[in-house]
C-alpha cells in the first residue's frame, strides 16, 4: 500500500469484504428480522488479505491537518464520526473501520446476529470494537447498567441471561463457533480486529421471571476498554530516545510500557495515527506514513509537554494533555486530526518535507537573547492587521466535552462557558466542542487559551531580508519596527518562504504572555487584550516631514550665522610684525615666519590651529615665481649650468631626467622607467614586503593569497551539480546513483534537489527517491508502491552544514524490480553562506 500523500486526502466507504450467506428467518417480536451483515474481513484470509484487493482500502491523507498547520485552532474542531456512533449498537453493512485511542468507549458495530433455540429464545451477536488489536476490553454496559466486567463476569440482573466472550485480536487460533459453526465458525476470524461475542436469553428462567432481554439487545450499548498500543519515540534508541521500541515494528508498541501509561498521550496518538496500524503487513487504520517523513524530535518534545503535570483549581494535578477518541475511515483525515490537535493546543507544520507537531506553550523567554528583526530587515511595503473584524472578536467560548463517568457513559455534555466583557456590549460566542477530551479541568484550560489567543489575533506580513532565514515556522522572535512603534514586540512565525534572491516573505502573528496563563493551571481568568496603540508621529509620512523640517531649521540657522559674519568687517594683514589697532576676528599672516596665520581673539593674536593655509600661500608664491621665470631644458651628456629654478636636464648617456631645485640637480622619472625602477625620493615598494610576498616572479598574484572569504565577507554562494553515467535498473535495494562532495568554509544553508526520469518495461514495480547528507536521509522524496508507476521522481532538502568541512551529498534511488529503470537524474547543490 503506497503511503497517503498530501493533496490526495480521500474518505470513501469501504465496500463490504464479505457477505455472510443469507439466513431466512421469520420475524420475531422484539428481535426483528435476523440480518446477515457485511464484515470487516474476508473468510480465513482476514482483513489484511481483503485489503490487498485493488480499490478497497483507501489511503488517508499523509499530511492531514497541514492545511491548518500555521493557523490558530479551527473555530469549530470537527468531531470524528465514531465518537457519537459508538454509543449505539447498530447493524451497518458498509460500516467504516474504527480506530480507538485511549481509555474510552469502544466501537459497537454489530457484524453478525443469529437467533436460535426451540422458540428462538437465544440470540448471538458478534460486535466489532476496533479494526486493530486493543489493549483491553474491561466493561460492558447495557443502557445505564453495568452488565459485565473483565474481573467479575456477568453482574446483577443479567446473570443467567447473558454470556460474553472477548477477543482483543482475532486470529485463527481464537475463533468463535456459534451453534456448531455452521454459519459462523472457524473461517470467520476477524483477523487482527478486536470484537466481542454476546449471547442473550430472551425468555425468563422461571415462569414468573422476565428476561432483561425480552425486547432484544438494547441499542444503548457501551463497551469500555483501552485502545490501540502507541509508538513512543522516547523509547526508541534509533529515533533520539532510549529503548527497543521501533516505529516499523508495532509488536514493540505499548499502551503502558513497564507500567507507565502512555496510551492517552495526545501527541503519541497523533503520531501513531500517522504511522497507521497494519494487519498482515497492510494498513488497516491510520495513514501509513513512513517514519522518515515524520519529525520524531518534535513528537518527543510534544509528548513530554503532554505528560507534564499541571495544577487543577479543584486541587491535585493531572497530565497537561490527554485525549481519547474513536476515529473511523469515514472521517476526513483533517477532521480527525483537528479533533486531536484541539485536545492538546497543537499545530502541524511542514519542516523540510517532514511533518512536525508543535504544542503551543510559553517559550517566549527564548527571545530575550535573540537580536530579532528590525526596520532594516523589512524590504518594501508591509501589511499590519491589528485586529479582526468586529464579528470575529469573540468574548465567550462554550461547547461540549465527553463525560466518561458512569453516570454519563461518554455522552457529550456542556462545559462551563469561558467569558470576558464584550468591547461593545454585544456577546459574540465561539463554539468550541472538544469531543476528544474527557477531563473537565483540561477542557477549561484549552478553552481559555483559545479565547485568550483570539484577543490577540494580529498579523504582520512583509518581505524580510535573509536574516529572517534563521527562523523556522513556529519560532518566536522579537521585532522592532519604528513605523508601528514596535520595540522588541513578540511575534511568532506563522508562514515563510525563502526566495533565491535572498529575501524571505513571512507572516508573523502577535504573541503575549497572557495567552499562556494556563500552561500550569486552569484557574486564571481570560482578560482583555492590551490595546493596539497608534502614535500618528510614527507614521512614515510624518517622520519624513519631521526630518525635512529639522533639516530646514538647521539650514536657516546656518544661513543666519553666515549673514552675521558677512555683515561684520574682517581686516586681513600680510606683514612681519604684529598689527596694531586690529579688531576682533581680524587675520594676520606673518610673512617672515612661513606665513603662519593668527586670529584676533579677546584682544590678543592667537595662532590658528590649522597652518595649512600658510603653507599653501608659501607654495603658491614659489609656484608663481617659477611660472614667472623661464624654464630651460638641456639635452647633453655633461652637467649643464642651470639658469633658473625648474630647469630640466635630460642626460643622453644615462637616459635620466633631472630638475634644478635651486641648488642642485635632482632625479625625476627616467624615460621608459618601469614600475620597479628606483625613483629617488619616490617609494615604489611597501616597506613591510606585503606586495612582494603576494606576487609570483612573473608579477601574477599567488593562489594562496586569494580565498572565497577574501573576495566578499558579506555573502557567498557555492553551487555544484552532477549526473550519473548511464541508467540504473532496480534491484529492490537502495542505490547511491549520484554523489557530490561539497566543502563549505563557514556554516551554510544548503538547498539540495534531485530530479530524475524513470521507465519500466513490465511487472508491478515500486520506487523511492531521496537525498542523504553524510549518510543521513534528509528532506522529502517521492515514492510509489507496487504498480504506482511515475515517470518523474524528485527529492529535496534544505539543511544546514557545518563550516570548515567537506560534506558528502548523495541521491539515493530504489527500484523494486529490474523492470523499473532510472534513466536520467540531476543532483544539484546550492549553498548560501554568510561570514559575520
Amino acid at each position: 500500500m503506497a503511503p497517503c500523500l498530501a493533496g490526495e486526502l480521500m474518505s470513501k466507504v469501504l465496500k463490504p469484504l464479505l457477505i455472510v450467506a443469507a439466513v431466512a428467518v421469520a420475524f420475531i417480536p422484539g428481535v426483528g428480522t435476523a440480518l446477515s451483515v457485511a464484515l470487516w474481513t474476508s473468510t480465513s484470509l482476514g482483513l489484511a488479505a481483503a485489503a490487498a484487493i485493488p480499490g478497497l482500502i483507501i489511503a488517508a491523507g499523509a499530511a492531514a491537518g497541514l492545511s491548518i498547520a500555521s493557523n490558530a485552532l479551527l473555530k469549530v474542531p470537527r468531531s470524528p464520526l465514531g465518537q457519537l456512533d459508538r454509543l449505539n449498537a447498530s447493524v451497518i453493512p458498509g460500516a467504516y473501520r474504527p480506530a480507538v485511542f485511549g481509555t474510552t468507549a469502544l466501537a459497537t458495530d454489530i457484524r453478525y446476529t443469529e437467533p436460535w433455540g426451540a422458540e428462538q429464545e437465544y440470540v448471538d451477536y458478534i460486535i466489532g470494537c476496533a479494526a486493530h488489536k486493543v489493549t483491553s476490553i474491561d466493561e460492558i454496559w447495557i443502557e445505564d447498567r453495568k452488565a459485565w466486567s473483565a474481573t467479575g463476569g456477568v453482574i446483577g440482573d443479567f446473570v443467567g441471561y447473558l454470556t460474553a466472550e472477548t477477543r482483543l485480536e482475532g486470529t485463527a487460533a481464537n475463533t468463535i463457533a456459534i451453534n456448531g459453526g455452521g454459519k459462523w465458525g472457524a473461517t470467520r476470524r476477524l483477523t487482527g480486529c478486536a470484537y466481542i461475542h454476546l449471547r442473550v436469553k430472551r425468555t425468563g428462567n422461571t415462569k414468573k421471571a422476565e428476561s432483561p432481554f425480552a425486547g432484544g439487545l438494547a441499542s444503548r450499548l457501551t463497551i469500555r476498554g483501552k485502545g490501540m498500543a502507541l509508538y513512543d519515540p522516547r523509547r526508541d534508541s534509533t529515533a533520539g530516545g532510549s529503548g527497543s521500541m521501533r516505529a516499523n515494528d508495532q509488536s514493540t508498541w505499548s499502551f503502558a510500557p513497564s507500567g507507565s501509561e502512555i496510551g492517552n498521550n495526545t501527541a503519541l496518538q497523533i503520531l501513531t495515527y500517522y504511522l497507521g496500524w497494519r494487519i498482515n503487513g497492510l494498513i488497516s487504520v491510520g495513514c501509513g506514513i513512513p517514519p522518515s517523513k515524520l519529525d520524531m524530535a518534535s513528537f518527543i518534545t510534544a509528548a513530554n509537554l503532554c505528560d507534564e503535570l499541571v495544577a487543577k483549581s479543584a486541587g491535585g494535578t493531572e497530565p497537561r494533555y490527554r485525549s481519547a477518541a474513536v476515529v473511523t475511515e469515514g472521517d476526513d483525515p483533517s477532521a480527525a486530526m483537528s479533533a486531536l490537535l484541539s485536545a492538546c493546543n497543537g499545530r502541524l507544520r511542514d519542516n523540510d518535507g517532514r511533518i512536525t507537531l508543535t504544542i503551543m506553550h510559553n517559550d517566549l523567554a527564548a527571545t530575550a537573547l535573540d537580536d530579532g528583526l528590525d526596520d532594516d530587515d523589512v524590504l518594501g511595503p508591509f501589511q499590519w492587521d491589528p485586529d479582526p473584524a468586529l464579528n470575529d472578536q469573540y468574548n465567550i467560548a462554550r461547547g461540549r466535552y465527553i463525560d466518561a463517568s458512569d453516570a454519563s457513559l461518554y455522552q457529550p455534555v456542556d462545559y462551563p462557558e469561558v467569558s470576558l466583557a464584550s468591547i461593545d456590549g454585544f456577546d459574540r460566542v465561539l463554539s468550541l466542542d472538544l469531543l476528544t477530551v474527557e477531563s473537565p479541568s483540561q477542557v477549561q484550560r484549552i478553552a481559555k487559551q483559545v479565547l485568550q489567543r483570539k484577543q490577540y489575533d494580529r498579523r504582520f506580513t512583509a518581505t524580510f531580508s535573509n536574516r529572517a532565514w534563521k527562523y523556522q515556522v513556529g519560532d518566536p522572535l522579537p521585532f522592532t519596527f519604528s513605523a508601528l512603534g514596535f520595540d522588541r514586540a513578540l511575534f511568532r512565525v506563522e508562514a515563510k518562504t525563502m526566495n533565491y534572491d535572498g529575501t524571505c516573505p513571512m507572516v508573523l502573528t502577535f504573541e503575549h504572555e497572557d495567552i499562556y496563563a494556563w500552561d500550569a493551571s486552569d484557574a486564571a481568568p481570560v482578560v482583555a487584550a492590551d490595546p493596539t496603540l497608534y502614535d500618528p508621529l510614527n507614521d512614515p509620512y510624518i517622520l519624513g516631514i519631521g526630518e525635512a523640517l529639522a533639516a530646514a531649521i538647521q539650514a536657516i540657522a546656518d544661513a543666519a550665522n553666515a549673514q552675521d559674519t558677512a555683515d561684520g568687517k574682517i581686516d586681513t594683514y600680510y606683514q612681519t610684525a604684529a598689527p596694531t589697532g586690529a579688531s576682533e576676528g581680524d587675520l594676520w599672516f606673518d610673512t617672515d615666519d612661513t606665513n603662519k596665520l593668527y586670529v584676533r581673539r579677546s584682544g590678543a593674536w592667537v595662532l590658528a590651529a590649522d597652518t595649512r593655509v600658510a603653507l599653501a600661500i608659501t607654495n603658491a608664491a614659489g609656484a608663481q615665481a617659477t611660472a614667472d621665470g623661464k624654464v630651460t631644458t638641456f639635452y647633453t651628456t655633461a652637467t649643464p649650468t642651470a639658469t633658473a629654478l625648474g630647469d630640466l636636464w635630460y642626460s643622453s648617456s644615462t637616459n635620466r631626467l633631472r630638475r634644478w631645485n635651486g641648488s642642485t640637480w635632482v632625479d625625476v622619472a627616467t624615460v621608459g622607467a618601469n614600475w620597479s625602477t628606483n625613483l629617488t625620493n619616490i617609494p615604489t615598494a611597501i616597506s613591510d614586503g606585503r606586495v612582494d610576498a603576494g606576487l609570483n616572479s612573473d608579477g601574477t598574484i599567488k593562489t594562496d593569497r586569494v580565498t572565497t572569504l577574501s573576495v566578499d565577507v558579506g555573502a557567498l554562494v557555492v553551487r555544484a551539480a552532477a549526473q550519473p553515467a548511464g541508467s540504473t535498473a532496480g534491484t529492490g535495494a537502495n542505490i547511491n546513483v549520484c554523489t557530490i562532495n561539497v566543502y563549505v568554509p563557514i556554516d551554510a544553508s544548503v538547498l539540495i534537489t534531485a530530479t530524475g526520469a524513470q521507465n519500466y518495461v513490465g511487472g508491478t514495480p515500486d520506487h523511492e527517491l531521496d537525498v542523504t547528507v553524510n549518510g543521513v536521509v534528509q528532506g522529502w522524496g517521492s515514492s510509489g508502491g507496487a504498480g504506482d508507476y511515475q515517470a518523474v521522481c524528485a527529492a529535496g532538502a534544505l539543511v544546514t552544514l557545518a563550516g570548515g568541512a567537506t560534506h558528502t551529498i548523495r541521491a539515493r534511488w530504489r527500484g523494486g524490480a529490474a523492470q523499473i529503470i532510472l534513466t536520467d537524474l540531476l543532483l544539484a547543490v546550492d549553498a548560501a553562506m554568510r561570514n559575520g
